[in-house]
């Protein structure tokens, strides 16, 4: 029982480690906050003939 406890242990610590080092993802991450961003950003500038910095 304790030799198959250690050795899913060592298996989920090298899965972490693995899925640690990969950044496949963090760049399509990056994208999508800065696009969050500018998407904020034109909402408060532009917004509508009422409302934003632009329509007052």
């Amino acid at each position: 029982m304790n030799e198959l406890t250690t050795k899913y242990f060592v298996a989920a610590q090298l899965n972490l480690e693995k899925f640690a080092r990969d950044r496949r993802g963090v760049t399509a991450i990056e994208y999508a906050l800065i696009g969050v961003a500018m998407a904020t950003l034109l909402a408060f500038v532009l917004g509508d003939q009422n409302s934003g910095f632009l329509g007052r």
